[in-house]
């Protein structure tokens, strides 16, 4: 198996799931100040006339960062690997939430729009079997 491929069952995911790999890029120059959280969500978009579902999530608090002018943050999402099938839609969604610990930020999951200082995705980061590592990154809004 190549590095970056999301293995199915290795010895970091449990039974029957997929870890979805990346890296989380901050904008340059961009760190937030601890105390923060990372959220990262895969997503099912698969129904156009439906919101989209949460199908795997990871919180990081006060992650540590990459050194150098543009910090970036590894990942790892298990997600059921039944849902990796030619007709489902699945994307990645990172947020930082700055001075938010990670149960409050499990709280406001969905419930709670962007609020302004918070880093989010802007684009659409697809899923796919085989994808290898996603670069997701964020811009403060």
């Amino acid at each position: 198996m190549s590095p970056g491929r999301m293995p199915v069952n290795d010895k970091d995911s449990p039974e029957g799931t997929v870890l979805v790999r990346g890296r989380v890029a901050f904008p340059p120059g961009d760190r937030p100040d601890p105390p923060y959280t990372v959220v990262v969500h895969v997503e099912d978009v698969s129904r156009a006339d439906a919101p989209s579902t949460i199908v795997g999530e990871s919180f990081l608090e006060n992650p540590a960062l990459s050194a150098g002018p543009a910090p970036e943050l590894d990942f790892a999402v298990p997600v059921p690997a039944a849902l990796l099938t030619d007709t489902a839609r699945l994307n990645v969604r990172g947020h930082v939430h700055p001075h938010v610990h990670p149960a409050r930020a499990r709280e406001r999951r969905r419930a709670a729009a962007p609020e302004v200082g918070d880093l989010i995705t802007t684009r659409s980061y697809p899923v796919g079997r085989g994808s290898g590592l996603i670069r997701v990154v964020l811009r403060r809004v």
